[in-house]
């Protein structure tokens, strides 16, 4: 009973008509939506192959370089272009260069020459600007002028490179045919054995001491025999090496003196013994040779001799006071290093 009492509004409604025309008519008014199915795949295919390209301003080269350039990097390996021919090519080292600001319309940057031209480019993805990490540095808000100062290099060490020689040669001796008074004295031969210090130092001469033993000797008419011994100390000069014909050469300077310079003379009349004090100046020109223990030395020597006598056992007319001995020959020697 209760059930019907409260089901029972709803049939009257259910009894009652609706006029529902003004729906009826709206629907009349919009149009068809109905879509086919295969309509939906012809769209999804249009999206996918359409030939549409949004449009792109070209950007002429005129523009890229009148906008200025910027410091960027690039790294190894990046790809770049010549704007020439558009070939590509690859870089082998990391590059610092300056680059256009502007790019153009397919994103690559363009780099700057030298003269403010530009030959090669590359996409704006492998170009790293700098600029912001060189304009970190201020400079300083006062400062003052620097003054030169010229500081004299010097070694502060002195290093003494040693030096064995021997030379061999003939002598023109004007001193010795006026002692002798014989014109056979006039030419003879000598040997010396030397032992040289030089400096060894960045300044383009060295210098150093020598030391010399020399042993000449002459013939006299009628088959006598003069013998020169001295042993003379003194001061040398070397140049640096020079080139010379693609061949490194250098000169060396001796001056030496001997107190104890003597000489003994067998002759058709009886043995003759004198004592000098000598001078000698001598000058070589060498060519070094590098080998394992330094430098071995080959060279040409030419010696003039002044020679005073003292001590003289008796009265001779000699005329030779202002005579010089002339040497000349060849010297091999070896540096060590």
């Amino acid at each position: 009973m209760w059930i019907f009492l409260f089901l029972l509004p709803f049939f009257a409604f259910a009894q009652e008509e609706l006029d529902l025309s003004a729906i009826q008519n709206l629907e009349d008014i919009l149009p068809d939506n109905d879509i086919p199915r295969d309509a939906y795949r012809n769209v999804e295919y249009e999206k996918k192959n359409r030939d549409f390209r949004p449009p792109v301003r070209i950007i002429p080269l005129q523009e890229i370089l009148e906008s200025g350039a910027k410091e960027a990097f690039i790294k190894a390996g990046t790809v770049i272009y010549r704007i020439s021919d558009n070939k590509a090519m690859r870089v082998s080292k990391d590059m610092y260069l300056r680059v256009f600001q502007l790019e153009d319309e397919l994103g690559f940057r363009y780099f700057e020459n030298k003269d403010g031209s530009m030959t090669y480019k590359a996409s704006d993805k492998y170009v790293e600007p700098i600029t912001e990490e060189i304009s970190l540095y201020e400079p300083p808000s006062r400062f003052f002028t620097a003054k030169t100062m010229v500081r004299s290099e010097y070694d502060k060490k002195l290093k003494l490179v040693p030096e064995g020689a021997v030379y061999a040669g003939f002598v023109q001796s004007r001193y010795m045919r006026d002692l002798f008074n014989d014109p056979k004295a006039r030419t003879g031969s000598t040997n010396q054995y030397a032992f040289h210090l030089f400096t060894k130092w960045d300044l383009p001469f060295k210098v150093g001491g020598s030391v010399h033993y020399e042993r000449s000797s002459y013939h006299l008419t009628g088959g006598g025999l003069i013998f020169y011994e001295a042993m003379s100390i003194g001061p040398q000069f070397r140049t640096s090496d020079f080139n010379l014909f693609e061949t490194f050469w250098r000169i060396t300077t001796q001056i030496r003196v001997s107190p104890f310079a003597k000489l003994r003379g067998e002759t058709v009349n009886g043995n003759v013994a004198f004592k000098f004090n000598s001078t000698d100046v001598m000058s070589t020109f060498e060519h070094p040779f590098d080998n394992r223990w330094g430098q071995f030395v080959l060279g040409a020597f030419h010696q003039i001799q002044w020679l005073n006598m003292k001590d003289q056992p008796e009265i001779i007319s000699v005329r030779a006071n202002n005579q010089t001995n002339q040497s000349f020959g060849l010297f091999v020697s070896q540096v060590f290093q």
